[in-house]
């Protein structure tokens, strides 16, 4: 085993399958790692309450990076370590660009005890597949709103639009012109439902390497005894904090060119298998 090391990966696209889930096979990987002390988290867009049902029987003791590293959070307990809200004259200003695109976000916030996802409307089918999805997972934060400022008026931690790549990328350049060092922002593609795309929007500050940072300040590790895994855009941040960059063979180009390594696709179990052999194990 090496003397001290941390690893720390994506999910989506990454660890996870192409149904979203831990394979079984990676699942008996992951409780392998763990019973050899091999320190393992995650760094990931989801939310804690979509992250805890995926480990509940994996015993995760390190916290996790969660909301693109909006939160530092416990898989056991589901409570945040860390909170990085926006400010609220940004947050609103930000909803009323959306809305000026004809669009509606989810909105999600966190008052100090509960973690809550808003939205007033579904207006395009994708907006539907998330939320069939979100319930499929009995994601209890999800709250239909009439009146936006019953979330904005919280700490709102992001806005989450879904629609048509043309019609995101032309939001997204929007928001950058207007706000862009404000906000963190990634436009990713539904890998399980292709035809929609998702622009997540945080506080310039939400980002999967400072998460990770924090985590790494907190338990004594240095960023040469730090491996991350990734598959997409939005894991150049991770990649930041590590000192040695992982990508599996389905990532996208962009981030093969950056990574020191390519290894199998997330359908090969390819990071638990990763870890183990580089610790002795197989």
């Amino acid at each position: 085993m090496l003397s001290r090391h941390l690893y720390i990966t994506d999910l989506d696209g990454t660890l996870l399958n192409r149904e979203g889930v831990v394979s079984d096979s990676s699942r008996e990987l992951i409780q392998k790692i763990l019973r050899e002390g091999i320190d393992f988290t995650v760094a990931t867009a989801r939310h804690i309450a979509s992250v805890k049902p995926l480990f509940k029987d994996i015993p995760l003791t390190l916290p996790v990076v969660t909301g693109g590293g909006a939160y530092v959070s416990s898989v056991r307990t589901g409570n945040h370590e860390f909170v990085n809200a926006m400010e609220r004259e940004t947050a609103w200003s930000v909803y009323h660009q959306i809305i000026s695109f004809h669009l509606l976000p989810f909105i999600s916030s966190y008052n100090g005890r509960d973690n809550l996802s808003y939205f007033q409307d579904l207006s395009n089918p994708g907006m539907r597949w998330y939320l069939d999805n979100r319930k499929t997972l009995r994601d209890s934060r999800l709250r239909m709103i009439s009146d936006p400022a019953e979330a904005l008026n919280e700490q709102v931690v992001s806005l989450f639009v879904i629609d048509r790549l043309p019609v995101i990328e032309e939001l997204y350049q929007a928001l950058d012109g207007d706000r862009g060092e404000q906000l963190s922002m990634h436009v990713m593609e539904n890998l399980y439902s292709r035809e929609w795309y998702w622009l997540m929007i945080h506080d310039a500050g939400s980002t999967k390497d400072r998460g990770a940072e924090m985590i790494m300040k907190k338990h004594g590790y240095k960023k040469n005894e730090v491996t991350a895994f990734g598959d997409n855009v939005n894991d150049v941040d991770l990649f930041r904090a590590a000192g040695r960059r992982i990508a599996v063979a389905n990532a996208t180009e962009s981030l093969k060119v950056i990574a020191d390594e390519v290894i199998g696709s997330n359908e090969e179990d390819s990071v638990p298998r990763f870890v183990l052999r580089d610790n002795g194990f197989g």
